[in-house]
């Protein structure tokens, strides 16, 4: 696996391969490149307590643990929950934060957006 330029040490040696199903909260439809910027990248220059984290993607194991996230956060309202199965390794996950909560490395060079389908229980 390629990660780029990420620091020494991420994705953590724990991190596991990322295969089977996960689901991300996206700003808008149809599904694009705008959907997969990490905290790293929307907000340069900030000054993060874990680089490692920032440079991930916050997904989730569960659609219904990322609509309870949508109701919770005021700014993720009107986000659109997609859906991937990963049928082989395209990067590696680790459980961050709340249990619900899962930090995504995606291997480089990978066309994130393909991947991703629009829940079936999302309207459009």
């Amino acid at each position: 696996m390629s990660f780029g330029t990420l620091p020494l040490g991420c994705p953590p040696n724990d991190a596991l391969g990322c295969v089977g199903v996960i689901y991300r909260l996206v700003p808008s439809l149809p599904i694009d490149a705008s959907g997969f910027v990490c905290q790293f990248d929307l907000y340069p220059g900030k000054e993060w307590t874990d680089g490692c984290l920032a440079r991930g993607l916050s997904v989730g194991r569960n659609y219904e643990d990322l609509g309870k996230l949508r109701k919770r956060i005021k700014a993720m309202k009107n986000f659109k929950i997609v859906i991937a199965l990963l049928p082989a390794e395209v990067g590696v996950i680790k459980q961050t934060g709340k249990p619900e909560h899962h930090t995504w490395w995606p291997e480089d060079n990978v066309d994130l957006p393909s991947l991703f389908a629009v829940h079936p229980s999302e309207t459009i």
